[in-house]
C-alpha cells in the first residue's frame, strides 16, 4: 500500500491539479482537485483526503453545480423580482438536496472528522461514501 502511495506521489506533479476556464457569458470557475497534500497524506499513511483537499473538492462541486443550473435560461439568481427569487430558491433547493452526497457539505463535514481522527492515528470511515 505504501508503495502505491509513493508511486502516485512521485508522479503527481505531472497531473494538472488546477484548471480555470471562462467565456464571456459565464463567470470564471476554478476547478481545484488536489491529489496530494503534503505532509498530511504522508504522515498519516496515505490518508486521503485531508481537510484542505476535501474543502477544495466541495468548493468545486458547488461551483460546477451552480454553473450547471445557470445553463437553464429560466434560472438566474441575480435577476430582479420574482425571477431572482425563483433562481435563488432553485439554488437553495439544489444545495439542500446535495448535502449528503459525496462532495456535498455534509460529506465535507464528515471528512473533516475523519481527517482529524486520522491525524491522531484513529481509523475511521465516512459513511456518506457508502
Amino acid at each position: 500500500m505504501k508503495f502505491l502511495f509513493y508511486f502516485v506521489a512521485s508522479f503527481g506533479f505531472l497531473i494538472p491539479i488546477e484548471t480555470s476556464f471562462a467565456n464571456e457569458e459565464t463567470a470564471k470557475i476554478r476547478v481545484d482537485l488536489p491529489i496530494l497534500d503534503m505532509p498530511f497524506n504522508q504522515k498519516n499513511g496515505g490518508s486521503f483526503p485531508s481537510m484542505s483537499q476535501s474543502l477544495a473538492v466541495t468548493r468545486t462541486y458547488y461551483d460546477l453545480l451552480h454553473l450547471g443550473l445557470e445553463q437553464f435560461e429560466t434560472i438566474n439568481p441575480r435577476a430582479e423580482g420574482w425571477d431572482g427569487f425563483w433562481g435563488r430558491l432553485t439554488y437553495a433547493t439544489a444545495d439542500i438536496l446535495s448535502l449528503y452526497v459525496p462532495g456535498g457539505s455534509g460529506w465535507l463535514h464528515e471528512e473533516w472528522h475523519r481527517a482529524v481522527m486520522s491525524k491522531h492515528g484513529i481509523s475511521s470511515t465516512n459513511d456518506i461514501n457508502k
